[in-house]
């Protein structure tokens, strides 16, 4: 997923991308819908682009996750963390558009 600090004609934050090729130093990549369906033409980053500017699926953050429809499983992690609040569990909690997806860490 983009976490690009100002949005461009091929990288839009929020967006998933899936790798295509992996190269020497460069990585083919295509942005995906939820159903995984190529929704543009594939592009080229290099290392370092990838590194700083796209984050993995499974590691996004509540805060990062607000006011977007997660479809597939969902784990609301660390819950009994002392900073974990009632905002962040309704926010995890409102994720899925489906129950049944959620799984809430004890």
């Amino acid at each position: 997923m983009a976490i690009v600090p100002q949005s461009t004609t091929l990288v839009k934050n929020g967006v998933r991308y899936e790798v295509l090729c992996v190269g020497d130093n460069q990585f083919e990549l295509v942005a995906i819908n939820d159903d995984g369906v190529h929704t543009a033409t594939s592009f080229i980053v290099d290392k370092k682009e990838l590194g700083s500017n796209f984050r993995p699926t499974h590691a996004l953050t509540y805060f990062s996750t607000q006011a977007r429809t997660i479809h597939g499983g969902i784990r609301l992690a660390q819950t009994s963390h002392k900073n974990f609040t009632l905002r962040d569990l309704v926010l995890g909690l409102g994720r899925a558009p489906r129950g049944c997806d959620v799984q809430v860490e004890a």
